[in-house]
């Protein structure tokens, strides 16, 4: 099962991913990627600035999953990972909890949030980090190619390919995933003395990745008692990049190596 982050949906996935596990994995099993409340073709809530919190979306992944009567492999991705953190942060009490065999995150937020790796940006490259954080205060990402390019790409991105996925991000979010401003009341995600979750984890990261810094990518696994597999000359859209085929194969090596 697939889960995007900020300013994507569903087809994030269906693009490349869907279709390369259909045919290593089939007719195994399944494979499903979600659109969070108010992106893509999902609902949009009436009356509210966004979409909902951390919280809320993980609530309503534990919904999905109770509904499905065999374990899933969780892939997730940006906040997407950080909303899946939560959701196996507290499995005992979940019903999902038996429901997820395996959790792969891919350039995920880490569990204490986005706050300190902005920091981390601004003392490295300030008038790089400024310019990036006005790129998704204003959203510019959705007008101008390069400014998506810089956010979520590499520059070995063919341009007709970045142009039809920036056209699909532009047309993702109804409304705001979540309020990033907000986040730092959510945070830290951390396996509790509640959970029960002790499923194998995956952790991705992106060499080229302007949004999540190696440091973030090594905080999300060192908490999950695991080592980041890192693809030096990727950007942030992994699933997507140039290269995602290498990201798909080690995702799937993975899953067979672990039986799940």
């Amino acid at each position: 099962m697939f889960l995007h982050g900020s300013y994507h949906a569903a087809w994030c996935f269906a693009e490349n991913f869907m279709p390369y596990f259909a045919k290593e994995f089939e007719p195994n099993r399944d494979s499903y990627a979600l659109s969070f409340l108010g992106q893509g073709e999902s609902t949009v809530p009436k009356g509210v600035r966004v979409a909902g919190t951390i919280e809320t979306h993980a609530e309503d992944v534990a919904s999905f999953l109770a509904s499905l009567d065999r374990p899933v492999v969780v892939v997730a991705h940006s906040f997407g990972g950080l909303i899946a953190q939560k959701l196996v942060s507290a499995c005992s009490q979940r019903k999902c909890g038996g429901n997820v065999a395996g959790l792969c995150l891919l350039c995920s937020v880490p569990p204490s949030g986005n706050g300190a790796m902005v920091g981390r940006f601004l003392r490295r490259t300030p008038l790089a980090a400024i310019k990036l954080s006005y790129r998704f205060a204003t959203a510019s990402f959705t007008t101008d190619a390069e400014a998506c390019r810089e956010c979520f790409f590499g520059d070995s991105l063919p341009q007709s390919k970045l142009l039809a996925y920036q056209s699909k991000i532009a047309a993702s979010s109804k409304i705001p995933l979540i309020d990033v401003r907000a986040v730092s009341r959510e945070v830290p995600v951390a396996l509790g003395e509640g959970s029960t979750f002790n499923a194998p984890v995956m952790v991705v990261g992106g060499g080229q990745d302007k949004c999540v810094d190696e440091e973030g990518v090594r905080e999300t696994a060192k908490a999950f008692g695991t080592e980041a597999v890192t693809f030096g000359d990727m950007a942030h859209d992994v699933m997507l990049d140039e290269g995602w085929d290498r990201v798909a194969r080690e995702l799937g090596n993975w899953i067979t190596a672990h039986n799940l």
